[in-house]
């Protein structure tokens, strides 16, 4: 197991003591412990139906994610001519197949730490956006948008009042103008003894026509 996985660190527990035989720390490229593997081997002609329950202990009490059977027998619910399989929540395998089932379960582990470290940084950065939306700085920046806003709302309002204001005063100066031209057509037309001509004022012709008294 070492020379198969170098950058691993593994932990043997000794002869007498309570537990599993190997305890496999699973390392990733930044030395990080990403879980940990518990195995325990087993010699013997017949399967032992309480070796499955007790490593589930030790997995509990060493905190390992994963617990693996090195036997030289393996149950009779696998089927024949496997080398390995998942029974009763934790890995069964051959001596022959420990170390391929090894380096499968420790892809697995590495890629199941891989996406803890995104989904936590995920919770980092929503839980940072959270504080930000939810901080007096934003909300002095918010103000100072709305506020360059409304300032641009406030002064597109004047000019439009202050162009509606000219054109008004343009249109009582036009029509102003007009009237005057027509009072002094009649002035004229009241002392001529001929009908006025039409008098041409530009587009939107104005004519008057002098009629007959």
């Amino acid at each position: 197991m070492r020379r198969a996985f170098p950058v691993d660190v593994f932990e043997e527990v000794r002869k007498g003591v309570r537990g599993a035989d190997l305890l496999q720390r699973v390392t990733n490229r930044s030395l990080q412990t990403a879980g940990t593997l518990l195995w325990e081997a087993k010699r013997a002609r017949e399967w032992g139906r309480d070796w499955p329950a007790k490593l589930k202990e030790d997995m509990l009490a060493s905190g390992a994610d994963v617990g693996v059977l090195v036997t030289t027998t393996l149950p009779r619910e696998i089927a024949a001519g496997h080398a390995f399989a998942l029974h009763e929540d934790v890995w069964v395998s051959t001596w022959a197949a420990a170390v391929p089932l090894a380096a499968a379960l420790r892809e697995r582990v590495l890629e199941v730490h891989k996406q803890r470290l995104v989904s936590a940084g995920k919770g980092e950065k929503m839980e940072a956006l959270y504080d930000y939306l939810t901080s007096p700085q934003f909300a002095q920046k918010l103000k100072a948008v709305y506020g360059a806003f409304r300032t641009m709302q406030d002064d597109l309002a004047r000019e439009r009042s202050l162009t509606e204001q000219r054109w008004s005063r343009r249109e009582k100066q036009i029509a102003s103008g007009m009237r005057e031209l027509l009072g002094f057509a009649g002035d004229v037309q009241g002392l001529s003894a001929q009908s006025l001509q039409q008098i041409e004022l530009g587009p939107g012709a104005l004519e008057t026509e002098a009629g007959s008294s």
